[in-house]
């Protein structure tokens, strides 16, 4: 059977075919295959390269593109093309995963209720936060985030099967139909060697410079990128040695540097750009102190479970699943510098502290092994083609 994968994700020409710098064949598309005979992913295709996209497609993996677009604007311009393609491909013989929330899956979801035809749906973020007008700056933001919450309530409600990053958060908020089989498992895959042997030591922290990774791409307002900033600027003036690496890019990223430089900090941030998976992403966390993720939006946010499993500290935000990760001395609220102020001076002031968050840290991360969510993925794709077969 086929199933296909609904993402409206960015993806991007290369010579090997749609690619994308966040997911790829290997982490992503082939994952379906412990379940499926072929995979059909359809979003979004912008007719550009990017550097460090890999292609998505492979063997049993195909591509269906939606013309690239950007916006309200850029949506209604396209809209007639994307219903066609839509209505053409959603048929009883297939199974459907909508990958929410966002605006292709959701359509997806309106012409599959329309016909009758079962779907699954994977939830991986919470769009009450992610078309905030804290977010989104734009006029109509409360008129999309009235739409998109509740059309992702309707969606998560009709479905057949359900599955969530998180373990209870977007689960409490969208909650799948009585009886519909639901799971819960993290997009991450993290192998044994994504883990340290042992938390960190007194000595780890003991040098005279705190530096502070920062993990998120800069497309939208998103990550608390600004939020740290601002701390980081209120630290130096109280004389701690704070230094930052941001990791990730995107169109916002010139503009965090302008902020950076007018608050006279740019030696005391380095802006990584991409940094590819694995080792690169795992050198960056090993040469740091703290792991801090302001966000205004997640799920369950990959990159702070990474930096758990390299033992580091964290401090995060509440919103998603964040705090199914975090104590609550560890949390702020989205865009409350001063909080995050406190939090990293008790931190950077107490070792003890640095290192008994380390090890709880690494147990926690245990859980989010690649050997366990994978079983769960299985579990979940097998019930999809069940209730698709019915």
């Amino acid at each position: 059977m086929k199933v296909y994968v609904i993402r409206d994700g960015y993806f991007t020409t290369s010579p090997e075919g749609p690619s994308s710098k966040i997911v790829n064949y290997s982490n992503f598309s082939s994952r379906y295959l412990s379940a499926f005979s072929d995979v059909e992913l359809i979003g979004r295709l912008f007719d550009r390269e990017e550097p460090g996209a890999k292609p998505v497609i492979g063997d049993n993996v195909t591509f269906t593109p939606i013309k690239g677009y950007k916006g309200p604007i850029g949506f209604i311009r396209n809209s007639l093309s994307i219903i066609k393609l839509i209505f053409k491909s959603t048929h009883n013989d297939n199974a459907y995963i909508l990958r929410l929330p966002a605006t292709i899956p959701i359509l997806f979801g309106y012409v599959l209720i329309l016909k009758k035809i079962p779907y699954a749906v994977e939830v991986v973020g919470d769009p009450y936060d992610a078309y905030s007008p804290d977010v989104l700056n734009n006029p109509f933001s409360r008129v999309f985030q009235w739409l998109f919450t509740k059309s992702t309530k309707l969606i998560v409600g009709k479905a057949k099967a359900a599955a969530f990053v998180t373990e209870f958060a977007l689960q409490k908020n969208y909650p799948p139909n009585s009886g519909v089989p639901s799971y819960s498992y993290t997009s991450l895959d993290l192998p044994d060697s994504g883990f340290v042997d042992i938390s960190k030591s007194k000595n780890y922290f003991s040098g005279n410079v705190i530096k502070i990774c920062h993990i998120g791409m800069m497309e939208q307002n998103y990550k608390g990128h600004d939020t740290l900033i601002d701390a980081v600027q209120i630290l130096r003036e109280k004389n701690y040695n704070i230094e930052v690496n941001f990791v990730g890019s995107g169109t916002l990223e010139s503009g965090f540097k302008s902020v950076v430089k007018s608050k006279g900090l740019s030696e005391y941030f380095n802006f990584c750009g991409l940094v590819s998976a694995g080792d690169g992403v795992r050198g960056i966390l090993d040469s740091s102190h703290i792991f801090v993720l302001p966000s205004r939006q997640e799920g369950l946010p990959r990159a702070m479970i990474e930096a758990m499993a390299r033992g580091l500290p964290c401090i995060g935000s509440t919103v998603g699943g964040i705090p199914e990760l975090l104590g609550p001395d560890y949390l702020i609220e989205p865009g409350d510098v001063d909080c995050l102020v406190e939090i990293i001076s008790r931190l950077v002031s107490d070792i003890d502290l640095l290192v008994e968050a380390s090890e709880v840290n690494l147990n926690k991360s245990q859980k989010y092994n690649l050997k366990n969510v994978s079983q769960s993925r299985a579990e979940f794709y097998q019930i999809v083609k069940e209730v698709s077969e019915k």
